[in-house]
């Protein structure tokens, strides 16, 4: 529990950092005068980047945040008419960049999707590959919100955005992430396999850390290549989603309940873990 009251306070406090910052590129606060009443640094169909550090690759974040949003919504669709997403930049050095950081437990990069306020702010320097895997991992969150109307579950949510987190190909399929992959294979192999009841369970799970965030990944990474189509038709339906609804997965027997699901999923991981070594 003491893990799921920190994750809550991070997140208030981040958010209402954010609610302060990024209410929208011409209406902030007096304290950000040197932007808020410009235009857009740069702005695409979809993403208005706000505010970027001196020197900041503004067109390589655009088209970086871009790529995603057009992989997501090949397959899942989305809801043309949504306003583009505001984009707020900070570097490691500047204070709101430092205290992002810090409510987050991160020395690189940390950022927060605000569905509220249709906004992303990000802090982090664009040398480091983890301010890449950020940016994509909040702009998936975004992609996301486009095909819904209400707020998805946090296997969806996250398990999206770690799919797409590590980017897409020429095809707008998702990059491999090592890294989920890795934990993923770490839990997949524990004795008796994946236990899911508190990652797929109820639409915010108790305990919100790495091993939740992999069995996300794990499960819409399943998802992707075995009911692509599926999955797509049941986010577009507006269908609720938590409980996790294994019945729209049955093609065969053994996904009849959770426990079978768990159990076709840890085969899925350890064939790709074995494939991989």
């Amino acid at each position: 529990m003491k893990n799921a009251i920190k994750y809550r306070v991070t997140k208030e406090v981040l958010a209402l950092a954010a609610g302060l910052l990024l209410v929208g590129c011409r209406t902030a606060p007096p304290m950000q005068a040197d932007w808020s009443s410009a235009a857009p640094l740069l702005s695409s169909e979809r993403i208005e980047l706000c505010r970027a550090p001196d020197g900041y690759p503004l067109q390589k974040i655009i088209q970086e945040a871009d790529s995603i949003l057009q992989a997501v919504g090949a397959w899942l669709g989305e809801e043309n008419s949504r306003s583009a997403v505001k984009l707020v930049v900070y570097s490691p050095d500047e204070q709101m960049g430092r205290e992002i950081l810090r409510l987050e437990k991160s020395r690189r990069a940390a950022g927060l999707f605000r569905p509220d306020l249709n906004s992303i702010v990000l802090a982090g320097d664009p040398s480091d590959p983890r301010f890449w895997t950020v940016l994509r991992h909040e702009a998936a969150h975004y992609s996301l919100q486009r095909c819904l109307r209400e707020p998805p579950p946090f296997w969806l949510d996250e398990g999206v955005s770690c799919l797409f987190e590590s980017g897409a190909d020429e095809n707008l399929r998702p990059e491999k992430s090592s890294e989920r992959e890795a934990l993923a294979c770490h839990l997949a192999k524990k004795r008796g396999g994946f236990n899911l009841k508190n990652t797929l369970s109820s639409p915010h799970p108790a305990y919100q850390d790495g091993r939740a965030y992999a069995e996300a990944w794990a499960v819409v990474s399943y998802l992707y290549r075995n009911h692509g189509q599926a999955t797509a038709a049941l986010v577009r339906s507006q269908t609720p989603l938590a409980p996790f609804p294994v019945q729209y997965f049955s093609d065969d027997s053994s996904m009849s309940s959770l426990k079978a699901f768990e159990r076709q999923l840890t085969e899925f991981v350890l064939k790709d873990c074995n494939t991989a070594r």
